[in-house]
């Protein structure tokens, strides 16, 4: 499963947000890089809740919408297959190919891989 995001910044008349995701599963193949088919598992396009300030601020809205959509469908995938795992455990929402999220943003993706950061951490 993959995960696309997007925002843009006062966009809008009222010069909030908008953000998107698209959630799409794919093969191992397209996932590592390959072209290849998909099919689209959920989508969804809306006025950010927020006043953004920044472009960064922006796309961390739209990311974090788009990553909730993944783990629950990853979640959900789960459950449909293994009925037996348990809600509460954290390795219930661990597919055998691990999900990814895909932004645009370098300074998001800069922040979200650093050792530092608390998210990079998988906290």
């Amino acid at each position: 499963m993959i995960a696309y995001s997007d925002a843009s910044f006062a966009c809008r008349n009222d010069l909030s947000g908008q953000g998107g995701y698209m959630l799409v599963m794919v093969s191992k193949k397209e996932a590592e890089g390959e072209e290849g088919w998909y099919n689209v598992l959920d989508w969804r396009s809306w006025k950010l809740l927020r006043v953004a300030r920044s472009t960064l601020s922006a796309e961390s809205q739209g990311a974090s919408e788009a990553a909730d959509a993944l783990l629950f469908a990853s979640t959900f995938w789960n459950f449909i297959w293994f009925c037996w795992l348990v809600l509460d455990n954290v390795d219930a929402a661990k597919l055998p190919n691990a999900p990814r999220l895909v932004v645009d943003a370098k300074a998001l993706y800069d922040l979200l891989i650093k050792e530092e950061v608390q998210a990079g951490t998988g906290s």
